[in-house]
């Protein structure tokens, strides 16, 4: 009986030994996250005239992301939110740290100072069908904002986290 219990707690022992050292096995052979940071604004312009007909005013959604990654040797490519497209015009940043705007909702300044050793890309999403973008107010869970990019040759997805609205200029 002694045997037994011995001979299974030794099983449970090397068990437990395998499936521990393979964590960190697999954790030591993870490279590196490429996109550590993304922030996500957007700002609704309306036109400036008083339209003839209201009901066919469409609001302008301009949308700009702030990606803090570890290389600046990224090529951004397009960006997908449910069933539209956006094609992804970058700027590297250069200039920190950088004050993004003002947001809505707390009615404060949003300054971006990424960490030591990393690279600031600025992103502006342009839509490639003719329509003008739609807000980014949380939608349903199938519809976040992903955007895509190569890095050394190979293709990545980064969902790009909740919008944040900002304080547009006002209309002229």
């Amino acid at each position: 009986m002694k045997t037994a219990c011995l001979s299974s707690c030794l099983r449970m022992f090397i068990f437990s030994c395998i499936i521990f050292s393979s964590c960190n096995l697999f954790s030591c052979a993870q490279s590196g996250q490429l996109v550590k940071k993304v922030h996500t604004f957007y700002t609704e312009r309306l036109p400036g005239n008083i339209p003839v007909f209201p009901s066919l005013v469409r609001r302008d959604t301009i949308v700009t992301i702030y990606a803090e990654t570890t290389s600046r040797h990224i090529v951004w490519d397009t960006a997908y939110k449910g069933f539209k497209v956006f094609l992804i015009r970058a700027n590297l940043i250069e200039q920190l740290p950088v004050e993004a705007g003002i947001s809505r909702l707390g009615n404060q300044k949003i300054i971006i100072n990424p960490t030591k050793g990393s690279v600031l890309w600025q992103l502006y999403l342009e839509p490639i069908d003719a329509g003008l973008a739609e807000p980014l107010k949380p939608a349903g869970k199938n519809d976040k904002l992903l955007l895509k990019g190569t890095y050394k040759g190979k293709t990545f997805v980064q969902e790009a986290g909740t919008a944040i609205e900002l304080i547009g200029l006002p209309s002229v």
